[in-house]
């Protein structure tokens, strides 16, 4: 059992898994290992919610450890159901809720490129959350190298370790959304650092033969010109192909791939992906778009995402913008993504 007075690494993991229920509702607490007054004040906190019906004693045995466990589980395994749109609701609420899908256990998958700070947090993640006896966590890195097929197998191979109801990370590269003249349908997301970009209607971003891009438009037809109807890329490209056009077979294999791709995330029945990337949220037209095609509910960012190494080698991940201890900008940052809590209308969800 831990109390006030106890120490150690058991209270520095006690303290961080308070910190990803309250979330931003409380005074976060530092996980330096001691069970000083605020720690013993915000596991009453948690024992007096409605919801768990515990002693408020301030001291954490099996019964508290175990709705904490299931509060944290909550966290991830209501994505699924619609809920995505609630998801962080623990950390949004203070006390946590208990998982209302009903999972017994749930995957959490990160897909990381290989630059140190990045991969750094993505096992800080996994070493937080495989913590938790309901919780299985895997870690996949996208190198330098990735081909579209290979970057693909990864993403597939990541979602169906998280399996059912499981959450993955996508924090493989960087993000744009282009708003200029109103525009809502240019954007851009990495699946891979290596340039396997997924587009929008993006002018700047012409699909050429070596190019590891997909559009999400490729097979939509723009609207009729004067009553003509007018082809789309992807058609342009079957008639191109079939005269031997090494670029429009590229885009065809890519764009191929990406659909396979799609098919297997559903398949998987993972509940849905984080985009850990910058300001996409806000090419609403294109990540729906995107979504379609992917199969799984998205969640996004309208701002940068920031990854920043601590003083302490802890590394955080926040929204650009945020003063340290404000808002996504706090520990929290170091277990798990910005939260919808912190948020407000940052945060864009994709059902």
């Amino acid at each position: 059992m831990l109390r006030p007075g106890s120490k150690g690494p058991r209270v520095a993991a006690l303290q961080s898994q308070l910190n990803v229920v309250g979330g931003s509702a409380f005074q976060l607490l530092v996980t330096d290992g001691i069970f000083g007054p605020l720690s013993d004040r915000r596991t009453r906190e948690f024992q007096i919610a409605p919801s768990k019906k515990l002693a408020a004693d301030g001291i954490v045995g099996p019964l508290t450890q175990g709705k904490l466990n299931r509060a944290l589980l909550a966290i991830l395994s209501d994505f699924s159901s619609g809920r995505s749109r609630h998801m962080f609701a623990g950390q949004a609420g203070g006390s946590g809720s208990e998982t209302q899908s009903g999972a017994k256990s749930v995957g959490l998958a990160t897909v990381t490129e290989p630059r140190q700070d990045a991969l750094h947090w993505a096992r800080q993640v996994e070493q937080f959350w495989s913590a938790l006896p309901n919780v299985h966590t895997h870690t996949v890195v996208q190198s330098q190298q990735e081909t579209v097929n290979s970057a693909a197998q990864k993403i597939e191979k990541a979602a169906n370790q998280a399996g059912r109801n499981g959450v993955l990370f996508l924090s493989a590269g960087h993000g744009i959304a282009v708003t200029s003249r109103g525009r809502i349908d240019e954007g851009m997301f990495q699946l891979a650092p290596s340039g396997f970009n997924v587009v929008g209607n993006n002018s700047f971003s012409e699909l050429v033969s070596g190019k590891s891009q997909v559009s999400v438009f490729y097979d939509v037809r723009p609207p009729a010109r004067r009553g003509i109807v007018v082809k789309s890329d992807k058609e342009n490209d079957e008639e191109e192909a079939k005269k031997g056009n090494q670029g429009a077979k590229k885009r065809l294999e890519n764009f191929n791939r990406f659909i396979e791709m799609g098919r297997e995330l559903r398949g998987s029945g993972i509940a849905g992906i984080v985009l850990v990337t910058c300001r996409v949220a806000s090419a609403t037209n294109f990540l729906k778009r995107a979504r379609q095609l992917m199969g799984v509910p998205l969640l996004a960012y309208r701002r940068r995402v920031v990854v920043q190494v601590l003083a302490s080698r802890r590394t955080r991940i926040f929204l650009e913008g945020d003063a340290q201890g404000q808002r996504t900008n706090n520990v929290v940052g170091e277990y798990f993504v910005p939260s919808k809590g912190a948020m407000s209308n940052d945060i864009i969800f994709f059902p």
